[in-house]
């Protein structure tokens, strides 16, 4: 794509880091000649040296700001374990011990180059670089000052939005307006606002959406006809008036906010509606507070330090084709940032940043701008050739693509990524009340729902074809309330596997962040089966790829009345499920975990299974802390739900459930999630549940078609087979 001549000169910089001027250590200059001092495929350095270099080195100092915002943005979560394990809060080691090791790494499907600093050793990522080759660097504005004209710079990236993207035209109702809108004075003296119907506002007028995190004043019955006449502006938050300068700036003259276009003590009604009025908006914008206290937002005279994420440039001399020129920068950090700022946070931003066509953020360190096609700041004024784990940008472009019913060209992981990145973003998101989690997915979940029927109509016609008789429900069956609980039907079995991480998830390579446990809602919300039922954690969704391999079936979904069959509260759902189980004997607070040898009990029916026990090395994932739930456990067991065969070592994700009763009979509730990546562990686990389906057989049930795990020659493989010894039971 060309650039415009409304954007800022990019231009290649003349000067370099280099080791004659300076700017550049002795280390960071050997690494741009070789690959490594001893031919591993990484370079290893003390701590106690980064943190002198970074004095002087400019390599040096980007990685240690890396480090630090690593550090910033769990200590901000709380995420208590994960703060721990930081190389840079290890107070009791000496920074000489802490031995760091840096890879390259190369995703070939980005065609992206990166750098990771890992530590104890590889598979704990702290901090990331991005290495730009020059030939792609000409799309990051490297110069030492920031844009000047930001109003230019704004309305050339709306221009090339509603202009050359296609996927961003979407067609919309004329007739269809807010219930209310506010009406912004033409006059450029001074800003005048005043609430109108929307059934006043003329058809096909452009509106604009706003959401900031400031105090604001609020629309109420008593004030209502009072607003429609004049709403004094000195009692606006700061952040609002700002973003309505900007408004009208943009040459618009109507804005939509919650608090002034919703009866805030009588907004029954207005909630359905929320999710349209992000969709028919011509533009959002959010409103940070970063920069507030009495300085406009606008980005047009904020002081602020124009050097900031500021790229370098060094020249790498390995030999082939890695060698030459690059932008090194931390725009992956920045992305991050920016979904990390409070306003962003909020459940209500987050759903208007997803379906609001495009999205313009305000008083940030630099202007950001989004839409279907692109996501674009100052310093990345035609887009990024960076790589980036923030989730936004892919979620907002699928979202367009059903929006313009490109429904055919949909795939069952393409959707189910698309929804796992809206479980990454939710699972921290701030409500304004902590139990509306399924109420703030709301619109998300209209979104979704046509594409998430389609692809169960799709798959459901497939399996009639191919006659599998476990499959010939009706599509009606299959279809009927897809949307339970943030989970979807009919592919329940692909979601159980979830769990609670901390935000470095998105510097693992092998998919497995330290574990980061929530915490259960004072009020029901949804089953423990459900990611909704965690507040204040990341989670990380189940992977889905064609060729993963299931163990479980969820058979039915039912809802039953509350406790003491209260009306007022929320009927609480529970997943009938079916699978294969083993008893689990002790529980690790991180990694391990103790399951009953039933093959020793079997020679010694007698002796009971007490010292019995099969220890496996598991990744374990509490949902809560160990404390609170595993450890006052009654009956703990693990269910198998999938084998990851994405990855060379295939890892085996289970849930581990507690076994409960009442009235009703037998149930169970969730613990959490444990994996297994070695093979030794997946061979002695898959052992233990057939022994203890020959010890114990009642309450089994033989299904055909079904995978079993086969250790052949001492080579393990998952081949279908029938007569597979299940029990099912349900899960709340």
């Amino acid at each position: 794509m060309g650039a415009s001549k409304s954007l800022p000169a990019i231009d290649k910089p003349s000067e370099f880091l280099s080791l004659k001027d300076g700017t550049l250590c002795a280390w960071c200059d050997d690494g741009l000649k070789r690959i490594s001092e001893n031919g591993k495929p990484y370079r290893t350095r003390a701590l106690e040296d980064l943190l002198e270099a970074s004095k002087y080195c400019h390599y040096c100092a980007m990685w240690m700001e890396a480090l630090r915002q690593s550090v910033r943005e769990l200590k901000e979560d709380g995420q208590v374990r994960a703060f721990k394990q930081h190389l840079l809060t290890q107070n009791a080691v000496d920074p000489k011990d802490v031995k760091l090791q840096f890879i390259n790494y190369y995703d070939w499907q980005l065609r992206t180059s990166s750098q990771y600093i890992c530590w104890p050793f590889q598979g704990y990522m702290w901090a990331k670089l991005d290495l730009v080759p020059a030939e792609l660097a000409a799309f990051i504005y490297t110069n030492q000052s920031a844009t000047s004209d930001k109003t230019v710079l704004i309305k050339e990236w709306l221009k090339r939005c509603e202009s050359k993207h296609d996927v961003c035209k979407v067609t919309k109702d004329p007739s269809w307006k807010p219930s209310r809108l506010l009406h912004l004075s033409s006059q450029p003296e001074s800003l005048q606002v005043r609430l109108v119907n929307g059934d006043d506002v003329p058809e096909r007028v452009d509106y604009l959406t706003v959401t900031h995190n400031e105090l604001s004043l609020g629309l109420t019955k008593d004030n209502l006809e009072e607003f429609k006449k004049s709403i004094p502006t000195s009692q606006l938050s700061q952040g609002f008036v700002s973003a309505c300068e900007m408004v009208r700036t943009l040459g618009k003259e109507y804005v939509w906010i919650d608090s002034l276009c919703v009866i805030q003590d009588d907004p029954e009604g207005e909630a359905d509606r929320m999710a349209s009025v992000w969709e028919k908006s011509w533009l959002h914008i959010v409103a940070h507070s970063a920069l507030y206290e009495g300085k406009p937002v606008s980005g047009t005279h904020v002081t602020r330090e124009e050097s900031s994420w500021l790229p370098i440039w060094v020249s790498r001399e390995w030999d082939g084709p890695s060698s030459g020129d690059y932008c090194v920068s931390r725009y992956d950090d920045w992305w991050t940032a920016v979904s990390r700022s409070p306003v962003n946070k909020q459940a209500s931003t987050i759903e208007a940043r997803i379906l609001a066509p495009r999205v313009l953020h305000l008083g940030l360190e630099q202007l950001v701008f989004e839409c279907g096609s692109m996501s674009v700041c100052e310093r990345l004024p035609l887009g990024r050739p960076t790589s980036s784990s923030d989730p936004f940008s892919a979620l907002k472009s699928l979202v367009t693509q059903i929006r313009n019913d490109g429904l055919e060209d949909l795939t069952r992981e393409s959707l189910f990524n698309a929804w796992g990145n809206v479980i990454r973003i939710y699972g921290q998101a701030r409500l304004a009340v902590e139990t509306d989690k399924l109420a703030a997915l709301r619109g998300l979940a209209d979104t979704f729902y046509h594409a998430f029927k389609h692809l169960a109509e799709s798959e459901i016609e497939t399996k009639k074809q191919e006659k599998d008789p476990r499959e010939q429900e009706t599509v009606d069956d299959k279809t009927q309330d897809l949307f339970i609980a943030g989970l979807w039907r009919p592919f329940l079995e692909r979601q159980l596997a979830w769990r609670a991480t901390s935000n470095i998830q998105r510097f693992q390579l092998d998919g497995l962040a330290p574990m980061a446990p929530g915490k259960r809602y004072n009020e029901y919300v949804a089953p423990s089966c459900s990611w909704c039922s965690l507040k204040d954690t990341l989670i990380e969704p189940q992977g889905v790829s064609p060729i993963d391999i299931y163990f479980a079936t969820v058979l039915d979904a039912k809802s039953t009345p509350g406790p003491d069959h209260d009306l007022k509260e929320t009927s609480r759902l529970s997943l009938h499920i079916q699978g294969s189980v083993i008893p689990i004997a002790g529980l690790g607070s991180g990694n391990g975990m103790k399951l009953i040898n039933f093959d020793t009990i079997n020679k010694d029916a007698d002796s009971g299974w007490e010292g019995k026990t099969i220890d496996i090395d598991s990744k374990n994932y509490w949902d809560v802390d160990f404390e609170e739930e595993a450890v006052k456990c009654q009956g703990p067991f693990a269910m198998p739900i999938f084998a990851d065969m994405t990855r060379i070592t295939n890892p085996l994700h289970c849930l581990v459930l507690d076994r409960r009763e009442d009235e009703k009979g037998m149930y169970a509730v969730r613990l959490g999630a444990f994996v297994l990546d070695n093979m030794d562990d997946v061979k002695a686990f898959w052992k233990a549940v057939e022994t203890f389906n020959i010890v114990s057989p009642d309450g089994t049930k033989k299904c055909d078609g079904l995978f079993k795990f086969v250790d052949t020659d001492g080579k393990g493989e998952y081949k279908k087979t029938d007569g597979v010894l299940q029990r099912a039971f349900a899960v709340r």
